[in-house]
């Protein structure tokens, strides 16, 4: 089992360990009712440090993600983020993953756990046709995750009111131990944000978010409260077998944009009207 960097941190205080993706994961602490509630009502926190990423840079970085994903990448202003869908030639569904944009020649793919190493094979696979380099930044960041009505002003405590992005699916750069980041994001269906931080920096950051009120949440609340929403998980509701139609996903894919992987199959898709409901 791999482990994140509050691994110890998560020991320490009492948290029913399990197995996830590869990774010894939190599952509670209080119990997952109190901690579904806490994110509902006041904030919560999660260790999401098992997450991927995986960096693209180079003067073809634009256009390769462009082809790679099914959302429209020349939509997005830099220092935003995007949902989105990574298919196969078949048009299944690789994983579902957040695109972040620094500047037409460098993104941040933040994809599941499950998937990174596929991912980064995949992707690293396909790039010889474009100008760019594909980077492995997984054991880079930890993430951590501030969800709640309540998150920030527990992320201003944290790091200052100039750390928090500008609005929902934006971001800011900021120095903790090296390069992090803080995007308007989340999985919960409440405000909140994402905190990519350097590795060995998490426990200090954790800590100070404790200190601020926050309530450390697991697997189990982040599963209720994303069921509570409806919002898929890949393994579950989307996998290679489903395409984005079949999935109620199809907002995510921007047939006129031109090419990109999966677009042929995925047209017959809507052609034929063979997607299953």
């Amino acid at each position: 089992m791999s482990r994140t960097a509050l691994y110890e941190t998560h020991i320490e205080n009492g948290a029913k360990m399990t197995g996830f993706s590869g990774w010894d994961m939190p599952v509670s602490y209080a119990g997952i009712r109190e901690e579904h509630h806490a994110v509902r009502a006041a904030c919560g926190i999660f260790d999401a440090g098992h997450m991927g990423e995986i960096e693209i840079t180079g003067p073809g970085a634009e256009q390769f993600c462009q082809w790679l994903v099914t959302n429209d990448i020349t939509r997005m202003a830099d220092m935003s983020v995007q949902y989105n869908l990574l298919c196969n030639e078949e048009g299944g569904i690789l994983d579902d993953l957040m695109v972040y944009r620094f500047s037409s020649s460098r993104f941040i793919l933040c994809v599941n756990a499950s998937n990174t190493a596929r991912n980064l094979e995949w992707i690293s696979s396909r790039a010889g046709a474009f100008d760019v380099a594909v980077r492995d930044l997984s054991r880079i960041f930890s993430l951590i995750a501030v969800q709640g009505p309540g998150s920030a002003e527990a992320v201003a405590g944290a790091l200052g009111g100039d750390a928090l992005p500008p609005g929902r699916f934006r971001f800011t750069v900021f120095q903790r131990g090296g390069e992090a980041f803080i995007s308007g994001t989340g999985y919960t269906g409440e405000d909140g944000f994402e905190i990519f931080i350097p590795w060995d920096s998490a426990p200090e950051l954790w800590a100070a978010l404790r200190g601020g009120g926050a309530t450390m949440c697991g697997l189990g609340c982040r599963d209720t409260l994303r069921l509570e929403m409806g919002y898929t998980l890949y393994g579950h509701e989307i996998d290679e077998a489903t395409n984005p139609f079949e999935a109620n996903l199809g907002r995510y894919v921007k047939m006129d944009k031109g090419d990109f992987c999966g677009r042929d199959a995925l047209s017959r898709v809507l052609e034929s009207g063979r997607a299953r409901a």
